[in-house]
């Protein structure tokens, strides 16, 4: 016999629940969750309204913590806890009901908006403890969820316009098919199912139109990670009522779990950020067991268990909200607007076979087509380099929360955050690194929160044994004649710690006017981080636990003998894009990267010349590991390095442009070459940009 639910607890076995919270390793999770509810049950008690408030995807909750109670209830028969339910029915009714001084006082509580996470949360509670309510209480839900809750959807306005891959117009609809999906038939809604409908053409719209074809989210992982809570949530009732299987039906439910593997941290604290919302948002990821179990990937459990697992320091079962507490010293709501508890306990399987994360089939390095970002790693050890590489794509039906950022990289490398994306509120070029044109953004957003509205293209993405290739078009972004941004992860190879070392070429490639110009290349790090210039052109970032070596190379002065380029180093400290006399800006500082870099020291390479070329060598190395040997030589239109690592000397070739070289060891056609050679100068490997033939290649050269 099966629990009379139509939501959470649909076609699921009576006694079921109450027979896995006796047993481990679930016990240890209920003891938690009672905890954790009775603190958040007190925080309600002592608020004005009585209930928990909060704010998230653009619009506003009165609810919070009311699935968790209901399930307390339910387990326990807490009245305590069932009363709250109670209260987050009344308001919801109250929100809906006539003018008055308790509707007044309701409504000065909800101020982002609709109460659409309401809509969702107050049906799944009170279907959790259907049988506790009150006839009074079934009836006031029945005028909360009648008189507004069910009708707060644009019946699939935002899938015919621009709004299915964006967070707001989903989040409201599905919320909307929530509560009739869960309560619709029973309670007489002339148009439940068609409200039902357009929320799953909601869900299905947003995996294919709000996520690329691979599952990368057009508004980054940090907007995706909160809205996927509600995607999956519809997905797994829809499963369960026996309505729809969109676990199977659609590709992206998997996708975009791996998608967001990629931008995992190797240390797995966090995401590599892209556009607004990174870092620590999305903070829990309660699906992962369902799509572990539906999908047969053992490794979504392992990616459950490292990041939010039950001896997660950070957060336990994906309650992140005791980690924020102790770290600001803020007392905060917000996290449980996402019920991880309760959902854990429902949706994890721990007799589910489990594999590591560095076990996943995902590979090392991936382009998203629509997003078109790449993610490189050298393993899925937590002693990683991992870099992202952006190329600015944009979707049509989610333009928002969209950054200046084509050609932006960032490094993550053994244990340390080095090269950064500055997150949510700084969208303009200055925010990231990438090459400002005469020092300026060509389309400043200015001192406000809003979108870039040009966009960049990643025009190659290639893979190679020896390293990944990808160039990012950011012409749209700067108004140039063209703006190319070569991007070379290069692993080195060898064993043991060696096998996680690996390193970086940018070659910028800028033409404005076709004329002389000026260029500012830029390098955000965290505050943690210190920046020190070493050289005319050498200057490290050092972290905690590891650094990076970085090396300019210009052209040769023989190539531009009457107008040789400059170059000049500098740093600063970068402020958010509110600036530093803003309000408010210490309070989000205490966050530290929560979701926002306030402030940072930034590294400036100011370089002018005839074209607006430069390479730059970056190597993330271990403290306590000693600096690559770069060796700069001279070429006639040629850009030459050599990069000393642990198994042997590579040899970078750049032919900017005209891709010709006639040099003592190499002979041909090619734009950009990689050869690597051991020791002994004896030809290991090669890669050239095209595939190119080369004319000539010296099998063994001799360094001098």
């Amino acid at each position: 016999m099966t629990i009379a639910s139509r939501g959470l607890l649909a076609g699921v076995a009576e006694g079921t629940l109450e027979a896995k919270i006796k047993r481990e390793p679930y016990d240890k999770l209920w003891r938690y969750t009672l905890e954790r509810t009775k603190s958040l049950l007190d925080r309600a008690d002592a608020s004005p309204c009585g209930l928990i408030t909060y704010g998230a995807l653009g619009s506003w909750s009165m609810s919070g913590a009311a699935i968790d109670a209901a399930l307390v209830w339910r387990l326990t028969g807490d009245k305590r806890a069932l009363g709250y339910v109670e209260r987050c029915i009344d308001g919801l009714a109250t929100y809906y009901g006539p003018p008055g001084a308790e509707r007044d006082k309701i409504h000065a509580i909800v101020i982002g908006g609709l109460p659409y996470h309401s809509h969702a949360e107050v049906p799944l509670a009170a279907d959790l403890c259907r049988a506790g309510l009150s006839k009074q209480a079934l009836d006031t839900l029945a005028r909360g969820l009648l008189g507004g809750a069910m009708d707060a959807h644009d019946d699939g306005g935002s899938l015919r316009g621009y709004g299915a891959g964006a967070n707001v117009p989903f989040a409201r609809n599905v919320c909307a098919a929530v509560a009739a999906l869960v309560w619709g038939e029973e309670l007489g809604h002339p148009h439940w199912k068609r409200i039902v409908d357009v929320g799953r053409d909601n869900v299905i719209g947003y995996f294919r139109r709000g996520l690329d074809a691979k599952g990368y989210p057009y508004e980054g992982p940090g907007y995706a990670g909160d809205t996927s809570y509600h995607l999956y949530l519809v997905a797994q009732i829809l499963r369960q009522r026996g309505m729809a299987d969109l676990f199977a039906d659609e590709p992206a439910c998997v996708n975009f779990v791996d998608a967001m593997l990629t931008f995992l941290f190797p240390d797995r604290s966090s995401f590599g950020n892209v556009n607004d919302l990174g870092f620590f948002v999305p903070w829990s990821l309660p699906f992962l067991p369902l799509t572990a179990r539906y999908a047969r990937r053992p490794d979504h459990l392992g990616f459950w268990e490292e990041f939010q697992g039950p001896d997660n320091a950070m957060r336990p079962y994906g309650d992140f909200l005791p980690h924020y507490e102790r770290t600001t010293g803020v007392e905060w709501s917000q996290g449980c607007h996402v019920p991880s508890l309760p959902l854990a306990l429902l949706w994890w399987d721990a007799s589910e076979p489990v594999s590591p994360i560095a076990a996943t089939p995902v590979p090392l390095a991936v382009f998203s087509p629509g997003t078109e970002n790449s993610v490189c790693r050298t393993s899925w050890s937590a002693d990683a380099v991992f870099a992202n590489f952006q190329g600015g794509g944009r979707g049509h039906v989610s333009p928002g929360h969209v950054h200046s950022d084509s050609g932006h990289f960032s490094i993550f490398a053994h244990g340390d955050y080095l090269a950064m994306d500055t997150g949510r509120y700084n969208t303009d070029e200055d925010q990231h690194n990438v090459v400002l044109v005469d020092g300026k953004c060509h389309m400043p957003i200015g001192q406000t929160w809003g979108s870039a509205h040009r966009s960049g293209r990643m025009v190659t993405f290639q893979r190679h044994a020896m390293l990944d290739y990808a160039v990012a078009d950011a012409a749209h972004t700067k108004n140039a004649i063209w703006a190319d941004r070569h991007f070379l992860f290069v692993r080195t190879g060898g064993s043991g710690r060696e096998a996680d070392h690996a390193y970086v070429v940018v070659i910028d490639n800028i033409n404005v006017k076709n004329a002389r110009g000026k260029y500012l290349w830029q390098l955000h790090t965290p505050r943690e981080n210190a920046l020190e210039i070493v050289g005319a052109d050498r200057a490290v970032v050092r972290g905690p636990r590891a650094r990076l070596d970085i090396d300019f190379v210009l052209p040769s002065p023989e190539d531009f003998p009457k107008e040789p380029h400059t170059l000049a180093l500098r740093t600063d400290e970068k402020w958010w894009t509110f600036g530093e006399r803003s309000s408010g800006w210490a309070d989000q500082e205490k966050l530290g990267l929560y979701n926002c870099s306030v402030r940072r020291p930034r590294l400036l390479a100011e370089f002018e010349g005839l074209n607006g070329v430069m390479m730059t060598v970056i190597s993330p190395r271990r403290k306590d590991e000693p600096a690559r040997a770069v060796h700069r030589q001279s070429s006639k239109r040629v850009m030459r390095v050599e990069v000393e690592h642990e198994t042997g000397v590579d040899t970078i070739l750049a032919a900017i442009d005209n891709g010709y070289m006639t040099l003592p060891d190499v002979e041909g056609f090619a734009e950009l070459v990689v050869l690597r050679r051991d020791r002994a100068g004896r030809l290991l490997d090669m890669w050239t940009k095209d595939g190119e033939r080369l004319r000539r290649v010296e099998e063994v050269w001799p360094r001098g």
